[in-house]
């Protein structure tokens, strides 16, 4: 009899552990909020602010979204084809598109200007070169080309110029990796490649400590009164990701991070109850396989606009973005981020006290904001 009840003691006792070890998932599936079909669908493009707007777009397909329209999205202009990557120069919006919907097919870069779109020329040695990625920084338009041969792959950084009399893209620099991000700081504009690390547009000379860095994103966290740094992100695609810190802009430290693929999704977040000064470094991360630990994370700046070393995950530590994290990650830190943005105060001017709004660009699940103290679909 005793041999009987003993195995059946066991199995209530790990029915009881097992139970208790579940508890934070079932907790948070308790306080997931119901689920929004999102306006904006699939996997959104980046998001761009171009005169006192933000702009996205469907990511292959053929619409762009402006904000706000009475305090919400609003299909825009399309500029035909499917869609590739958003760039402001400052004064005109610009499009990488694909006419065929094949990527590496034919590509274009297209600008909006008196309600319509118009081509940008290929200027001489670019034509035979697929336009892949497109970013704005210091009043500049760049793009990321590539030549396929019959066994490899040949990349360029392309610009955009005026010569006057049209817009026309020329080339930049040849031998390098896959354009990945752009950003400027004091007139200097900083390039990221994936897998030649960071460039400096004006002497197109390598910057100290990123040689060889797969570079998947890059931001200045400074203002116009604060120099602040350049940061950009690395991923190896097997979760040892790094961060580049650089305070004087000639050259990069590097802070591992290991457990963290970066998307290259980064922004500034304002403290509301701080005098709106930047507070946090927000990045996008992918985890590998399965796994319920994507969203983003948070790094802390000090009053310099320099990062603090140690990445936290929303709600865990004040000032935040969020105000809990079990809600956090019970709804977008089940998705990817890829993209993210606190809406400036340039869009919709910040109330003192007022949390303005957060969007981000989930892969496959669509646009997502924080509003009312939650994630969920942007509808």
């Amino acid at each position: 009899m005793k041999k009987a009840i003993f195995p059946f003691l066991l199995l209530l006792l790990s029915i009881f552990l097992f139970s208790c070890a579940q508890d934070p998932i079932f907790f948070n599936i308790s306080i997931e909020p119901e689920p929004k079909d999102p306006m904006i669908p699939g996997t959104p493009t980046n998001i761009v602010v171009h005169q006192g707007r933000l702009y996205t777009g469907t990511f292959q397909g053929q619409r762009i979204f402006s904000f706000p329209t009475n305090g919400r999205w609003s299909e825009w202009s399309r500029p035909g084809g499917s869609l590739g990557e958003l760039a402001s120069d400052g004064t005109y919006l610009y499009a990488l598109v694909f006419p065929t919907g094949n990527p590496l097919e034919a590509s274009e870069i297209r600008y909006y200007s008196d309600g319509a779109w118009h081509r940008v020329n290929r200027g001489g040695g670019t034509g035979s070169y697929s336009i892949q990625t497109l970013y704005g920084a210091g009043g500049t338009i760049f793009a990321g080309g590539q030549i396929r041969h019959s066994n490899s792959v040949e990349y360029a950084i392309l610009h955009v110029v005026n010569t006057g009399s049209s817009y026309e893209l020329q080339v930049l620099m040849t031998g390098t990796h896959l354009l990945r991000g752009a950003a400027e700081r004091g007139g200097t504009v900083y390039l990221a490649t994936a897998g030649d690390g960071i460039i400096n547009a004006s002497g197109l000379t390598r910057l100290s400590g990123t040689a060889g860095a797969v570079v998947t994103g890059i931001i200045h966290l400074g203002t116009d009164i604060n120099p602040g740094a350049i940061a950009a992100v690395t991923t190896t695609g097997s979760g040892q990701g790094s961060i580049l810190i650089s305070t004087d802009g000639t050259s990069f430290t590097s802070w591992r991070q290991d457990g963290f693929n970066f998307t290259g999704g980064m922004a500034i977040w304002r403290d509301p109850n701080n005098g709106f000064n930047p507070a946090l470094l927000l990045l996008g991360i992918r985890n590998r396989g399965f796994s319920l630990s994507h969203g983003y994370r948070e790094m802390a700046l000090d009053s310099n606009g320099v990062p603090l070393p140690g990445l936290h995950t929303p709600g865990d530590y004040s000032p935040s973005s969020v105000a809990d994290r079990p809600r956090y990650a019970a709804s977008l830190g089940n998705h990817p981020v890829h993209a993210i943005i606190q809406v400036p105060h340039e869009v919709v001017p910040h109330q003192s006290n007022v949390t303005p709004l957060i969007f981000a660009a989930t892969s496959v699940r669509g646009l997502w904001s924080y509003r009312d103290g939650q994630w969920n679909a942007e509808d």
